[in-house]
């Protein structure tokens, strides 16, 4: 097991690879949460040293954090501009 990551460098991890250039920050948020549905991230919780509970603690902290920003309805190559 590595180093506990911090909150931040989960929802960082996860944006990096979730929010591209073509998706929505609501595309990427369902497909986060289908692939934890599906345990895909067990291998990563492991490595990440934490439990299921802290990245949904993450993930919504995430979520909340893109609503704010306005990313949920804006591919990722438009948000920003």
């Amino acid at each position: 097991m590595s180093e506990k990551l911090s909150k931040q460098d989960i929802k960082d991890v996860l944006e990096e690879n979730y929010y591209t250039l073509a998706s929505t920050g609501s595309e990427a948020a369902y497909a986060i949460i289908e692939d934890f549905a599906q345990g895909l991230f067990l291998v990563n919780l492991e490595d990440w040293g934490i439990d299921a509970v802290e990245f949904i603690t993450a993930y919504n902290e995430m979520v909340d954090e893109w609503c704010e920003q306005g990313k949920m309805d804006v591919p990722a190559m438009e948000w920003g501009k």
